[in-house]
């Protein structure tokens, strides 16, 4: 794995995040690293505004990746030995969270996911939910 990071704190209210993944697999006996992507990168920047206002922004993307297939595929023989594979894509994704802090251990916040509406599967024939939202609140003691 091969990896490298930028975090860049502008001030105390404005900080940048990147980083980016290749990954190298060595593998006993299997043919292949199966779900594993071979490149991972994202970039994050978060903002607070007085120490009430917290929004992160985050968008990531995952390269492509091969999984194991237990039926067959229609672009493989069923008579050769290898595995049953499927080819997947890779995916990119965008979050977006707000956060308002009434207090030091009172808080509330709305978390945006999946904002383009994409549709991929992180695993085979898992799809992730499209847009979707959740929203609560947090209590520390």
């Amino acid at each position: 794995n091969l990896t490298g990071e930028v975090s860049i704190t502008v001030n105390e209210e404005f900080k940048l995040f990147g980083r980016g993944d290749f990954f190298i697999y060595s593998l006993g006996n299997e043919k292949q690293a199966w779900n594993q992507p071979t490149t991972r990168a994202s970039i994050a920047a978060s903002y607070h505004l007085a120490n009430k206002f917290m929004v992160n922004v985050e968008a990531y993307t995952v390269g492509k990746r091969v999984a194991k297939s237990l039926a067959p595929v229609s672009d493989i023989d069923p008579n050769t030995n290898d595995p049953f594979t499927v080819k997947m894509e890779g995916y990119a994704d965008l979050n977006l969270s707000i956060e308002y802090r009434y207090t030091k251990r009172l808080s509330a916040f709305i978390k945006f996911n999946n904002m383009f509406a994409a549709k991929y599967q992180v695993w085979n024939n898992y799809n992730v939910q499209r847009f979707n939202a959740l929203m609560g609140a947090s209590y520390s003691f």
